[in-house]
């Protein structure tokens, strides 16, 4: 009986991973890279990838320009592939404790009272609101390429735009460079 158990145990465990495409894998790969990279415990994300205005205005030769090994064909991907939002789930894929910032809890938080003083009493331990955007892939599916943002108190935050490569069959992070500052 407990020979049966294993076996259904490590089938329901293979088939976990093979619910995943190999692109949806990539993504979840990246992202955990990305998020285990922050040095705070906690990281507070918007719930859904977003572009803001200032990401989508820059041309790819301004971006090579800051990226020299950014694929052209990867960054056109990232454009295509943010035409909709996506739901993110981080649910038990990193080091650290991800929390998924609502559309309702954005609004409520940076509403009409309260902003960032009511986001840090809500959220002590974080320093600041993450947003993400889809990946962008060339077309071998060894670079990928999107934009995150890191916001703070203030009108404080950075927008970067980053690439990640896969040497090995693992992803790793290749550069990036800042695309607005306020």
């Amino acid at each position: 009986m407990k020979l049966k158990s294993l076996i259904l145990l490590f089938g329901l465990i293979n088939y976990s991973f093979l619910a995943y495409s190999q692109t949806e894998k990539d993504k979840l790969d990246i992202y955990t890279i990305f998020l285990n990279s922050f040095v705070s415990d906690m990281v507070v994300i918007r719930d859904s990838t977003v572009i803001a205005k200032d990401e989508v205005r820059i041309p790819y030769q301004e971006a090579v320009s800051k990226i020299p090994k950014l694929d052209e064909e990867g960054f056109k991907d990232l454009f295509e592939q943010n035409k909709q939002k996506t739901l993110l789930n981080f649910e038990n894929h990193s080091q650290k404790k991800i929390v998924l910032l609502t559309h309702s809890c954005y609004k409520d938080i940076f509403g009409n009272d309260g902003g960032w003083y009511k986001y840090y009493k809500t959220f002590p331990k974080s320093n600041g609101l993450v947003r993400l955007s889809n990946f962008g892939f060339n077309k071998e599916g060894t670079q990928a390429v999107f934009f995150y943002a890191y916001l703070q108190e203030g009108r404080a935050g950075v927008g970067y735009l980053a690439i990640y490569e896969k040497v090995n069959n693992k992803w790793v992070f290749e550069d990036r460079d800042d695309i607005w500052v306020y």
